[in-house]
């Protein structure tokens, strides 16, 4: 592809992985499972430069792929192309046999994870304090850490250089805050790493917990409809600072219709399904009544699992659906709970 070709997708890779068009700002689908987006993210993190395919194998070898790791990293480069689907071509193939590798047209894409970088090295460096607007910019960028949940696809020194830029960040913020400046993105920022201890033992990270940062005002006054029978105080507990409306059963969803007509929320998480059985599906029904009714607010359905004949795609659009969470099943692993966490702060965000 040219150099100087317009940007034809946007990738969100700081935190949950999404491919964007920019002509109509469609999500593109890589593939079920993990193994496209292992391939995608690897060939991204090169930074324009080939991929020899024996590396796109090691990279599979992570995501508990067995069998012919070779023809496995040619079919999923296959499936990334055809979901990008564009042209001229963005995946490039040099090679063959012994040398056969891929690359992703860097000038094609607009990756959040380099524009953070480039916003971090504009940054003035000290004594000069940090423009405050730009400062909070940089730090809602994050809406998760990318290294948790890719850890098992991806090197971890891959995500290096993303992640000096991090902690040049978490800095300048601290800066700001001694001079007396506010840092009211820093609390969202920092729940992104609440499995990265190191990042959270920094001094910089320190220095703005021990309250030279504004506090966080955001959570507040967001309004959470939580859709959930067994629980919901589990949930509850873990999203405090949130104004949570629990709905148990399908009675108690009926008399909050019947109470509060206009369904004022900022969010609704709703599990699919609400008797001790698991044997309904009374939660979809809940999310279509949503729709009929006109709601505005996101909603995310939480399921610990997707059956076979459900398309995720097409179960967003039946039910107005943001997003589908798969929950995990015995509601303790911190990945799980981190996921929650990501999910709530993207579709709260102001």
């Amino acid at each position: 592809m040219a150099a100087g070709t317009d940007r034809v997708f946007t990738v969100r890779m700081l935190g949950e992985l999404q491919v964007h068009r920019v002509s109509d700002g469609e999500p593109v689908p890589l593939g079920e499972g993990t193994g496209p987006r292992a391939v995608f993210l690897r060939l991204m993190l090169a930074n324009g430069e080939f991929v020899h395919i024996e590396r796109l194998q090691r990279t599979l070898q992570t995501t508990s792929a067995s069998g012919d790791l070779r023809g496995l990293a040619r079919k999923y480069v296959s499936q990334v192309r055809n979901a990008l689907d564009a042209e001229p071509e963005v995946l490039e193939t040099k090679g063959q046999g012994g040398t056969l590798g891929y690359r992703l047209a860097p000038e094609a894409f607009g990756v959040d994870a380099r524009d953070f970088t480039e916003g971090v090295k504009r940054l003035p460096r000290p004594p000069a304090a940090p423009d405050p607007g730009e400062v909070d910019r940089l730090l809602r960028m994050w809406t998760g850490d990318p290294r948790e949940q890719y850890r098992r696809l991806l090197d971890q020194g891959l995500w290096g250089e993303l992640y000096r830029s991090r902690d040049r960040l978490a800095e300048a913020a601290a800066r700001l805050a001694a001079g007396g400046g506010e840092v009211e993105a820093w609390p969202g920022f920092r729940s992104c790493f609440e499995l990265d201890p190191g990042f959270l033992r920094s001094g910089a990270a320190r220095r703005l917990d021990e309250g030279r940062a504004a506090p966080q005002r955001a959570a507040e006054s967001r309004r959470i409809l939580l859709v959930e029978d067994r629980f919901h105080d589990w949930y509850r507990e873990r999203l405090a600072g949130y104004d949570c409306v629990v709905v148990r059963s399908l009675a108690e969803w009926h008399a909050l219709k019947a109470g509060e007509p206009g369904l004022d929320f900022d969010l609704a998480l709703v599990d699919r399904h609400l008797t001790e059985e698991s044997d309904d599906s009374d939660g979809l029904g809940i999310l279509e009544e949503m729709l009929d009714m006109g709601c505005t607010f996101p909603r995310v359905l939480m399921t610990v699992e997707i059956p076979e004949e459900y398309d995720s795609e097409e179960i967003k659009r039946r039910y107005g659906v943001s997003t589908i969470v798969q929950k995990d099943r015995n509601r303790q692993r911190p990945e799980g709970l981190n996921l929650l966490r990501q999910v709530v702060r993207r579709y709260t965000a102001r």
